[in-house]
Order: C-alpha cells, then structure tokens, then sequence
C-alpha cells in the first residue's frame, strides 16, 4: 500500500473514533474538514501519478531521438528544413513525428512546403517593390477640393467674427492691447459690402462703442477750459464736451484719436461734416 492510502485509512479511523467522543455538532464541522483534506490528498495523488507518466513519456521520446540520430544522416538548408540522403544521393525531406521519430516526407507534405517557400519568396520581392507612375488627375482634384474646404473655412472665421462682434460687449474688447487691429479686421470686412445702410449701422455701432470707452478713460478736467471751444451761443454744453474730448483724446493717444472722431463726427453732424465744420475752431 502506498503512502497516500495508509494516510487516507488514518483519517478514516480517526473519523470512526472521534463520534464517541464529540457532540454532533462538532463533529459536524470536523468532518467536513476531514472530507476536504481527504480529497486534497486524492488530488495530489493523481497529480503524481500523471506527471509520473509524462516524465516517461519525455523519456521514451528523448532515447527514440537518441536512437535515430545514430542510426542516420540528416542536412539542414538555410531555411532549417531536415533531408535525408538516400542511396542514390538525391535529399528527401524529412519531419519529426509526435512521437518523437524522423519520417520521410510524402508528396503533399513536399507541396505543401513549396507553397510555404513560395510565400516567402513573394514577400521577400515586394520589399524591393517599385510604385509605377500615378495619375495626378485625383491629387489635383483633391488640391482644388482642398482649396474649397479652405476657403469655406475662412468664410466661417468672417461668420463667427461677425457674431462676436454683434454679441459681446466691444466695451470690453476695447482694453485688450488688439483693439486696433480687431477693428480693422472687421471694417475691412464690412467695406467688402458696399451699401449705404450698412456703413451707417456700422458707424452708429462705432461712435457708441468708442465714445462709451472713451468718456471714462480719456476725460481730463483740466480739458474742460473755454479757450479749447468758440463762443456759447454756436455749441450746446453737449457738444462742447464732445468737442474738448477730442482734445483731450488728441493730447493722450492720437492713434486711437482718429477713430474716436470719426464717430463723433457722425454723432455731431449726421455724416455732414462739411457742413458744420466750419462752425468749430480749434
């Protein structure tokens, strides 16, 4: 008897005594104990028992390898295909069995591996492979749909600038340190559509926006002296502020300067500067 079982037939007893002396809900528990370590020994033992026989297994297979080798002559080619020698010198190809034996190679095998090499040959070829020449019709065709695409996306930039325009503050958008080239930008846009009504809107929109920023950035109290405007009966207290602004404007930023008169002009005179002008005297 081998070891596991005298160890089995342990337990055995030892379950066999153990219910004369424990209550029965102990011995419950103990035996389902006992019936696991029970089957963990079973277990072991056909674990040992197969990897017993797959260590004779490699073995048969090592000493029919052994064997053969003696027994014959083999050449490997570069691709690490066996053959064979036989009597008339002509090389059989030659494949290793399951078992562990060398057999020869029947004529499908011998097919089969010439398809095997052919496949490696073509691969081998189309890494040299050279493109012929294309036509260029599609690649202008795509260039000049690439050309539409592009320029539909600049019409959607105009779009989106227009609607921000229209949406945020320009108040805001004054006191970024861009607020001249935005607004190029964006008239050189507007100039594109030629129409009266238009350009009106366009200067209503600037003359609020720039007298707005202007009034509380620009404003200086030493400005507001008589000598910088004619006599009262010609300007309205209105227009005499509007008037020392620019003043003022022209003394602290002249850039900014000459749009903020341009608005203005079209606040005092309603686009007819020629008009009025000659009212004023500076």
């Amino acid at each position: 008897i081998s070891v596991e079982k005298k160890q089995i037939w342990i337990w055995i007893r030892i379950l066999s005594s153990m219910h004369l002396i424990w209550s029965k809900k102990q011995l419950k528990k103990d035996l389902i104990i006992n019936i696991t370590m029970m089957h963990l020994l079973i277990g072991k033992m056909m674990i040992m028992s197969k990897t017993n026989k797959l260590i004779k297994y490699n073995m048969k297979i090592k000493k029919s390898i052994t064997t053969e080798q003696e027994q014959i002559f083999l050449h490997e080619d570069e691709n690490g295909q066996l053959y064979f020698k036989n009597e008339q010198g002509e090389l059989q190809p030659v494949y290793l069995t399951p078992d562990g034996n060398y057999a020869l190679a029947e004529e499908e095998d011998q097919d089969a591996q010439e398809e095997v090499n052919q496949v490696q040959q073509e691969s081998e070829d189309t890494e040299n492979y050279v493109l012929p020449d294309l036509d260029l019709q599609d690649v202008s065709k795509n260039r000049f749909n690439d050309k539409l695409i592009e320029m539909k996306r600049k019409d959607e930039r105009i779009d989106a600038l227009e609607k921000d325009y229209q949406k945020f503050s320009m108040v805001t958008i004054l006191n970024h340190l861009e607020v001249l080239n935005l607004l190029k930008i964006h008239h050189t846009y507007l100039r594109i559509q030629i129409h009266l009504k238009i350009r009106q809107v366009v200067m209503k929109k600037k003359m609020n926006v720039m007298i707005e920023h202007a009034a509380y950035k620009f404003t200086d109290d030493e400005a507001f002296d008589k000598t910088h405007t004619p006599p009262a009966p010609l300007m309205t207290p209105s227009e005499q502020k509007l008037v020392t602004l620019i003043v003022s404007i022209e003394k602290h930023n002249p850039d900014f300067g000459n749009l903020v008169i341009e608005a203005l002009q079209f606040k005092l005179f309603r686009l007819q500067p020629a008009q009025e002008m000659q009212m004023i005297e500076l």
